[in-house]
This record gives C-alpha cells, structure tokens and sequence, in this order.
C-alpha cells in the first residue's frame, strides 16, 4: 500500500510540475511581440548587379556564402583578379570591374588583352 500511494503522489506531482510549466510558457508566448514592421522595400531605382558567368577559374583563395573565390579567372577571353566583396547595399561596378554571384568583384588585369 505504501508503494502505491508513493507512486500516485509522484504522479500527481509529475502533472503539477507540468501544468504549471505550460501556464509558464503560455505567459512567455503572449509577452512576445511581434514586430510589425512592414517588409522592407526594394526601390525601384535600385537595380540589382548584372552577374558575369566566368568562362575558366584559377586558384581557389577562400570562400565567401558557401561559393569559392577565385584568385583569377576568365571572361570572354580577358583576364580579371579578385578583388573585393561588393557590399550588399551596392548596385553597379566600375567600368573595369565585373561581379559574379553572390557578389564577388573583380578587376580587369593590365596585361590581359581581348581575344576576338
């Protein structure tokens, strides 16, 4: 008898503890605001960059959102260096520039000559 009556009181116990945990959680779930922010908008004068396919990649330097940086690589024939990570914010390169996904900017070489 005394093993039964323990048990149930540790039941009963078990089912407290629980209940008041899910009254705690509820009070926790219904202080949480929600930021009612509207979604941000892109302007429409905002242009995204223009991504450039590179033709061949040389030498892996590092990484940058799970895609590789390469040291040099090859568009059309003419020869370009890494240079930066374009800033998110950015929406345009210089003229001797180009950007590959998912924003990496690199740099026309001087000794790199247009093949046509």
């Amino acid at each position: 008898m005394d093993a039964s009556l323990f048990f149930f009181l540790l039941c009963l116990g078990w089912l407290a503890m629980l209940w008041m945990l899910k009254a705690g959680l509820d009070q926790v779930e219904s202080n949480l605001v929600v930021d009612e922010a509207p979604p941000r908008q892109v302007s429409s004068t905002a242009k995204s960059p223009q991504y450039a396919r590179p033709d061949t990649c040389h030498e892996v330097i590092g990484s940058y959102r799970d895609t590789p940086i390469f040291g040099n690589i090859s568009v059309g024939g003419v020869a370009y260096r890494f240079e930066h990570i374009q800033p998110e914010a950015a929406t345009s390169v210089a003229q001797n520039e180009l950007c590959i996904a998912p924003g990496l900017v690199y740099v026309r070489r001087p000794e790199s000559t247009r093949q046509e």
